[in-house]
């Protein structure tokens, strides 16, 4: 574990230098050097920055854990899309979200039996340029409790699942940097009817947890 943690800090302080070893989109973070396998359907595992169509990716897929991760430990996952453009605001908005993952077998599979979590939602990008959508595996702290804060994610909606900030969640539940990450590129072909509104501004939707001093 020392090890593992060793390399996910130095992927962290080396993006910029060396993005391309890096298993998320340059210059994202939380980033991971670990490669997360992961699989849509009948199809071959997809290597970084993967490029799909929405239909490959409409379920869940099935993702693996790299052979250097423990198994005893509980993992939680996250899908997200971190390129939306939403009314000239470029933001990201949260797929999926799989607490209590266990590595089932010896090929890795990540499993979960008891808890749903916030129903995975293929991508759906609008008519423009490609989203990107990061998959990032955390372990699961042993005390781990869901932030409150955080429930209106469970609704499957724009309103509720746009403007997620993973850094936020992340220093709220204690999670540390992810262990694993892998991200795929998907678009819409379908000619744009309307201009596309252009991009001025970042922003994310910060929950309200009173519990902490995040806002």
């Amino acid at each position: 574990m020392i090890v593992l943690y060793s390399l996910v800090a130095t992927c962290t302080i080396l993006s910029i230098l060396l993005t391309a070893y890096c298993q998320t989109p340059p210059g994202y973070q939380p980033s991971s050097w670990q490669h997360l396998n992961v699989q849509f359907g009948h199809n071959e595992k997809i290597e970084t920055g993967t490029v799909l169509t929405p239909s490959q990716a409409y379920y869940k897929p099935h993702i693996h854990a790299p052979d250097v991760l423990p198994i005893y430990p509980l993992y939680i996952s996250f899908m997200i899309d971190v390129e939306v453009n939403h009314n000239g605001i470029s933001t990201s908005m949260l797929h999926w979200y799989q607490p209590d993952l266990r590595i089932s077998d010896s090929d890795g599979l990540l499993l979960n039996l008891t808890n749903n979590g916030a129903d995975y939602v293929g991508p759906q990008p609008p008519p423009g340029p490609r989203h990107v959508y990061v998959l990032l595996l955390f372990v699961q702290p042993s005390d781990f409790l869901f932030p409150e804060c955080y429930s209106r994610v469970f609704p499957i909606s724009i309103p509720t699942r746009v403007g997620f900030d993973i850094g936020q969640f992340m220093r709220i539940a204690g999670l540390d940097e992810p262990v694993a990450a892998n991200y795929f590129v998907a678009g819409n072909p379908t000619p744009a009817s309307t201009p596309i509104p252009r991009i001025w501004t970042t922003s994310m939707s910060s929950a309200r947890c009173e519990s902490t001093d995040i806002l």
